[in-house]
């Protein structure tokens, strides 16, 4: 019930930032009270470079919920689609709503905010991310309370045993860590919450999420400086007479 509740929530907020947000030129003149107000709140010296913060020794705190909504065990790689929502506060972007015809809320396309980036580091250290996302556009309420909903596919590489058919087991973890490395201690992605989805397909009921754990790590990559990541790790056991799979995932936020 209480992955229903939170699907039913966030999705009347996906279908709202899916539609096209309006764009803004400072030098435009326009009749739009919408685009004067984000005119107001863009070209004042607005930098979408910069982190919402009250002086550079300030932290930032992002509260995520994360699901997943489906997985493949197939080739010993679980493919999971996911829906993150991120929110955070920018002071910058607040307004007085009886000055701007009692709007409330504004769209902004993602080039127009500073939004905090995770860096995704695959299992084999690949350059290259298996973490894509889509709908990458920002809610903003007249408090400057931001929301970012994007919406991702993950590929998590998993190292299969079996030992001990046909009850096979795979392994898997992948890390999760700011993608500023200067503002590691500024931004903060914290594991909250574990959410639990149940599945119904045939298939995904063979399997059985045995072993979940969230934690930090401190992550020696080829080539680069140690730090400290989140570092994901899940183990799937294969149960041919189970009527359900069960896959649990974190969250990140704040404290």
């Amino acid at each position: 019930m209480v992955a229903v509740r939170l699907i039913l929530g966030i999705l009347p907020i996906v279908l709202l930032l899916s539609k096209p947000a309006s764009s803004i030129k400072c030098d435009k003149e326009t009749s739009n009270t919408e685009l004067l107000l984000k005119q107001h709140l863009l070209c004042n010296g607005y930098d979408a470079k910069i982190r919402p913060a009250k002086s550079e020794f300030d932290s930032i705190n992002i509260t995520s919920y994360t699901y997943v909504t489906d997985f493949d065990v197939y080739s010993c790689v679980i493919s999971s689609f996911i829906n993150v929502i991120k929110s955070w506060n920018d002071q910058a972007l607040q307004w007085n709503v009886s000055d701007w015809s009692n709007i409330t809320e504004l769209q902004f396309n993602n080039d127009e905010l500073w939004f905090p980036q995770f860096e995704h580091i695959t299992h084999e250290y690949e350059a290259v991310s298996s973490l894509s996302c889509d709908n990458p556009r920002f809610l903003v309420h007249n408090l400057g309370r931001i929301i970012y909903v994007p919406i991702c596919n993950l590929r998590v590489k998993c190292s299969p045993d079996y030992t001990r058919y046909p009850y096979n087991t795979m392994y898997c973890h992948t890390w999760f860590s700011n993608h500023d490395k200067e503002l590691v201690d500024e931004i903060n992605f914290l594991p909250l919450h574990t959410l639990m989805i149940m599945h119904r397909k045939p298939a995904l009921a063979m399997w059985c999420l045995m072993e979940f754990n969230a934690s930090d790590a401190m992550l020696d990559m080829p080539g680069a400086t140690r730090r400290t990541v989140q570092e994901l790790r899940f183990n799937l056991q294969h149960t041919p007479h189970s009527a359900l799979a069960t896959i649990y995932f974190p969250t990140f936020g704040n404290i």
